[in-house]
């Protein structure tokens, strides 16, 4: 492995107030270790007699219960309502519930049934549903039927990257920011299924409207002290143990038994996508994401890599997986320390493309803006200039202008690095995120009437000032379906947004509508 000491100590510096990577400031230090083959992410389980039923009387066997709806896409995420009418357990009775072999999720008693979220399935088709309560399990075969992927050869979907890719939403990791991620869309138009490692409610505390300050700044807790206070209140979340009664990450999953295909992990690095997380908070979130029964004190032993390609996916995204790396901490303490971080980013940018397009899937990659064409980081520039003293304002305005110059070069360069990568294989095709990021820059995104920015309360970005709101999420998917279409010659739907945007709790609209004076605040 050469990821040793002295490469760790040339990683880029990183600022987790400004992206995902806030998650590093999680205090767990985890070992470094070898990948090695892996290991089942779940140990065997035992839930009852297989060929045991429950009758209505003694001797009689009862209807079966049934689903409506009774078919879906492959791509899962959908509520399904169980009607147990005719059997003689009730809805409180019911323990687990699988389909496909996959549990279901969610499970809400309703009148004399039971509705709960099913998880799609790699494999279109019929397959069983098995009911356990007290009494042992029931077996319907064929009880319900997944349809085939939109596009044939196109059912498995795996995704690599950091926070943009996990669904990262105002500071938190949540189960509704990973459903309506990026990956999570392009997998729900396909039909196609991507198992998605959801975390327990409040698990990841998020930033509110009260948490929001008044005009004429509005701003919101810096990601870091936010996520940094959240850790303390982590471990008594994860209420599993191990035989050492240590925590384990399973206890913070709401389906830990599922061998998840989307392997986002916030705050990670391309050496973390390539070799596995090294530490910090990056540790504690790939346990969570795909090697839950692991205790959270111990090394990741496989990389998010490793794990895509023995699942053998059909498309891979990676469409944010450098962005952590640019970011500037302190300056570098001399330009031959900085030219050794550029040359080590190339060399990974390299490296993990060259892995990605080995897996034989169709591959998208995506490059990222630079930082200082962002509202977020002009509108900070001007906070910290105007808090410093007046003999010091034009000091502090070219220091800044320094530090972002610095993670400007960083990100061309990197970009250029992916470009170069990208071209020379046939199926490793690229997003152009950075230019749809400036063509909003430019001219918003008008949906259902309504002019969308990148700006704070503009629609595209939520509460942490960084990370997309439920429709900028679906916008970043519809740039990877767009590539997908032009590139494969398929005729994938985009996703509209018009519904996301009038569900979205960080919408303009949703912030008017809870008082925010947004007219008052900086923008």
């Amino acid at each position: 492995m050469r990821y040793d000491a002295p490469r760790d100590s040339l990683r880029p510096h990183r600022r987790p107030g400004y992206t995902g990577a806030a998650l590093l400031a999680l205090t767990f230090v985890a070992l470094g270790c070898e990948p090695r083959e892996l290991p089942p992410l779940a140990p065997p389980m035992d839930i009852g007699p297989a060929d045991a039923a429950t009758g209505s009387d003694a001797g009689v066997q009862a209807p079966a219960p049934t689903l409506s709806p009774a078919s879906g896409p492959m791509s899962g995420y959908f509520e399904v309502r169980l009607d147990l009418s005719e059997q003689a357990y009730g809805p409180e009775d019911v323990q687990r519930v699988e389909l496909g072999g996959l549990a279901g999720i969610y499970l809400t008693p309703e009148g004399d049934g039971l509705r709960f979220m099913v998880q799609g399935h790699p494999e279109p088709g019929a397959v069983p549903l098995v009911v356990q309560t007290p009494g042992g399990e029931q077996t319907v075969p064929d009880a319900f039927t997944y349809d085939p992927p939109r596009v044939a050869g196109i059912q498995r979907i795996a995704a690599v990257g950091a926070s943009i890719s996990q669904g990262f939403q105002s500071g938190a990791i949540t189960a509704h920011g990973t459903l309506g991620s990026p990956p999570t869309w392009v997998a729900r138009q396909l039909g196609a299924h991507i198992g998605l490692p959801l975390v327990t409610d409040g698990l990841f505390p998020a930033i509110t409207l009260d948490d929001l300050n008044a005009p004429p700044l509005c701003d919101t807790p810096d990601v870091t002290g936010w996520v940094t206070r959240s850790v303390g209140q982590l471990v008594p979340k994860l209420t599993a143990v191990n035989e050492d009664n240590l925590p384990i990450a399973a206890g913070g999953r709401v389906d830990p038994t599922l061998i998840p295909s989307h392997l986002a992990i916030s705050g990670s690095t391309v050496a973390d996508v390539l070799y596995g997380p090294m530490g910090g908070g990056s540790t504690v979130i790939g346990h969570l994401v795909y090697e839950p029964y692991a205790t959270i004190f111990d090394p990741v032993t496989t990389s998010p890599l490793d794990r895509a390609e023995a699942l053998a996916p059909d498309i891979l995204l990676a469409i944010d997986f450098y962005g952590n790396d640019v970011l500037l901490e302190e300056p570098p303490d001399d330009m031959a320390e900085e030219e050794a971080l550029r040359a080590l980013l190339v060399e990974d940018i390299t490296a993990a493309v060259e892995r990605m397009a080995g897996m034989g899937a169709e591959v998208f990659v995506g490059d990222i803006p630079p930082t200082s064409v962002m509202p977020e980081w002009r509108l900070q520039r001007g906070v910290e200039i105007a808090a410093a003293p007046p003999e010091e304002q034009d000091a502090t305005a070219a220091r800044l202008d320094a530090e972002v110059a610095i993670v400007d070069e960083r990100t061309r360069i990197a970009n250029e690095a992916l470009y170069a990568a990208a071209a020379r294989f046939d199926n490793v095709h690229r997003v152009p995120t950075a230019q749809a990021v400036l063509d909003i820059i430019d001219e918003p995104l008008v949906v259902d009437g309504e002019r969308l920015t990148i700006e704070m309360f503009g629609g595209l970005v939520g509460l942490d000032g960084v990370h997309f709101t439920d429709t900028g999420s679906a916008h970043t998917a519809n740039l990877v379906i767009a590539v997908m279409n032009e590139a494969l010659g398929l005729d994938v739907p985009l996703v509209d947004l018009a519904p996301v945007l009038a569900a979205d709790r960080e919408s303009t609209a949703a912030f008017v509508e809870a008082g925010v004076p947004i007219d008052d605040c900086l923008r």
